[in-house]
């Protein structure tokens, strides 16, 4: 018996744990070889019966308290989604694939009457209307109703990227209704007819349910698993599409959406805690359009996406505490309707960017600039790093010390991405790779000691062992020796302060860490010290320096070799103002011998993902490489591809259309805040 999914929830809806907690699970999810049991499949649908089974209206429903009023709106309830379920059969059995796909196809020739008993399952529910008293016009406006509810469906925008994904979705919706039906059906039926006075012709429809949902019930396991070997579902995959689907109880939401303030059609997305008012989804983003002047050219519009994508849970360091990421994406579109896709993440400590000053800026000044370029001249990769320097020195107001560069950079990769996705190429044909994939650091946030030792030892089990822990608060000495102590002395250790120490706190601290066995320090003084500084801690500690705040534009990477202030540059697309940037800083650092790390922003989508792993794959002496953490930290991502690093940190090259990703749009407008769409 199927039913019209009532709207799967985003996946990492999981309360308010810990991150360190979450991520923990996520990586054992991952492991190598595992795979999806059907025990497994059968303990995910009977908590959600068990739970619908011990809720307080389906109890009243049994024990015959419900209202003549409720238990009229419990059999319109029934009725809609369940005289659909030949439909939801026949697109299951569409998109299954593999040989159980055939139980599918009896399946749905029982529910119309073809099979040898003859018994058609709508009808059934029409004489059980009737039985409810109501009369046969109104059975017609039910009849009417359900379609109407399946019309709106089918014209939703689903929170799924591949009908995959939305297959396996109905699929474990509507066997979790047989597998309900099977134990509760006759109970159901026994109820309606001691306390309700229904006959026993109009309960036949849970008369044969009682019966066939037991066999079903049995099939459904082994559908579901081959519907997973068909397709070739990683079980991490399986776990996400399941945690989406059962994220509200689909019982609860069919059969009495009323008790939970929704109806059975909802489409409503709520963050993580559901009903919790600090996690609900925000209201609609205010929304503005800007009109750039002139006339309309290549580009037809740059739409700006200030975005409130929340975390599993938060992720903290020296220098904030964060529980969402707060990016800004750019989209570019010409009138063909190419689009392409670039993203920023503003941190007001290293370039006096705000995401609000951000969009602005974008919007009154870079993309009115873009479409204007775009009328007299095509946009192409090579002279895009020219184009956005002369923005940079010719932009009123701004500090020439602190660049727009998450700003720029949104607006470079969504350039790249749209240009080369017209030109039918790949960002990697422009940055050929240095290596066929690319290995990934395991980050470790500022958590006690004994999180950080389950963190690091998980990371280590899970095959990396390049580790950075971020330190620079409260106890460091504990939290590095927790990490080394789960580690091992196989594990490669750096740290991170992001400048939380004078050079004489970094000194000292530096010097009780050193018989840990640090590989190297990150940023450990406030950019306010200057290469001096961080010159000083080098040359007192003998350990190697990693500049990341200290390095912002070219002339910052400039500074730092002449004063032999570190042995690393940390490159970051957004922090240093897009990939053209970058690479400008990488060819400083190859010229003065100075080895390169790769990072990330806490909190990127994977628009920067996707830059950061072509930059990492393009580089020939990469030191370390951070970032792709996806939905291990982001409560859902924004692209149809899953960017997060595999066993071992270890991720492919990307080689699709521009930067080889498929952007979600529905996903990026979901999580907007704000929407400020500039046209000619």
């Amino acid at each position: 018996m199927g039913a019209l999914p009532h709207g799967p929830t985003p996946d990492g809806q999981v309360g308010n744990q810990r991150q360190v907690v979450l991520l923990l699970s996520a990586l054992a999810a991952q492991g190598v070889g595992s795979m999806v049991t059907e025990a497994r499949i059968k303990e995910i649908i009977d908590q959600a019966i068990g739970d619908f089974a011990s809720s307080e209206p389906f109890g009243q429903l049994l024990s015959g308290q419900l209202s003549k009023d409720d238990l009229r709106q419990f059999i319109r309830n029934l009725f809609l989604p369940h005289y659909q379920s030949t439909r939801v059969l026949a697109f299951e059995y569409s998109v299954h694939g593999g040989p159980e796909s055939q139980l599918l196809q009896h399946n749905m020739l029982e529910e119309i009457g073809l099979d040898d008993e003859g018994i058609s399952h709508p009808a059934l529910l029409e004489t059980l209307a009737l039985g409810a008293g109501y009369s046969p016009e109104d059975v017609q406006g039910l009849i009417d109703a359900s379609r109407d509810q399946a019309r709106a469906y089918y014209a939703q925008q689903l929170p799924f990227p591949t009908l995959r994904d939305l297959g396996l979705a109905i699929l474990l919706e509507s066997s979790s209704f047989e597998c309900f039906l099977s134990q509760y059906a006759d109970q159901i039926g026994e109820a309606l007819g001691r306390h309700f006075g229904f006959s026993k012709d109009s309960l036949q429809w849970f008369e044969l349910h009682g019966q066939l949902d037991l066999r079903h019930a049995e099939e459904a396991l082994s559908v579901i698993r081959g519907y997973i070997e068909f397709h070739q579902l990683a079980d991490v995959h399986f776990e996400r599409i399941a945690r989406a689907t059962f994220a509200h109880n689909p019982f609860m939401a069919r059969y009495f959406p009323e008790a939970v303030g929704g109806t059975p059609l909802s489409l409503t997305l709520p963050r993580q805690g559901g009903g919790d008012e600090k996690n609900a989804r925000p209201q609609a983003p205010s929304a503005r359009i800007v009109h750039a002047g002139g006339t309309a050219g290549v580009i037809s519009a740059v739409t700006i996406y200030r975005l409130d994508l929340p975390f599993v849970s938060a992720f903290r360091h020296a220098l904030a505490s964060r529980a969402a990421s707060d990016s800004v994406i750019v989209c570019i579109e010409d009138p063909q309707g190419n689009r392409g896709y670039g993203e920023g993440i503003a941190r007001e400590y290293v370039t006096g960017e705000s995401p609000t000053t951000m969009a602005q800026l974008l919007a009154d000044e870079l993309a009115p600039r873009l479409i204007a370029h775009s009328n007299r001249e095509e946009l192409a990769f090579e002279p895009l790093s020219e184009l956005l320097a002369r923005w940079r020195t010719d932009i009123s107001g701004l500090n020439a010390s602190a660049p727009p560069n998450a700003a720029l950079c949104a607006l470079e990769l969504a350039i790249i991405d749209w240009s080369l996705r017209r030109a039918g190429k790949s960002l990697s044909e422009l940055l050929p790779p240095a290596r066929a994939e690319v290995e990934y650091s395991g980050v470790i946030p500022a958590e006690g000691p004994t999180e950080v030792a389950a963190l690091a030892l998980r990371f280590v089990e899970f095959g990396i062992s390049n580790l950075k822990l971020k330190v620079g608060i409260g106890d460091d000495l504990g939290r590095v020796h927790a990490a080394r102590q789960a580690a091992g002395a196989g594990a490669r250790i750096r740290i991170d302060a992001n400048g939380a120490w004078t050079p004489e706190e970094a000194i000292e601290r530096l010097k009780s860490l050193q018989s840990l066995g640090i590989d190297c320090v990150e940023q450990p003084v406030s950019p306010a010290a200057g290469p001096a500084g961080l010159r000083r801690v080098r040359e007192a500690t003998g350990m190697a320096v990693v500049a990341d705040e200290s390095l912002v534009t070219i002339e910052d990477a400039q500074r730092l070799v002449e004063a032999q202030a570190c042995d690393v540059f940390n490159l970051r697309v957004s922090k240093n103002g897009g990939l053209g940037a970058a690479l400008a800083i990488a060819e400083v650092a190859q010229r003065a011998g100075i080895q390169i790390q790769v990072g990330a922003q806490v909190g990127e989508t994977a628009v920067l993902s996707a830059a950061g792993r072509h930059l990492a794959a393009h580089l020939p002496d990469l030191m370390f490489a951070e970032g792709s953490f996806g939905t291990l930290l982001l409560e859902e991502d924004v692209a149809e591809q899953d960017l997060r690093f595999g066993p071992g940190g270890i991720a492919p090259v990307l080689r699709g259309p521009g930067l080889g990703i498929e952007i979600r749009q529905e996903q990026v407008e979901r999580f907007a805040v704000e929407i400020i769409e500039v046209r000619p």
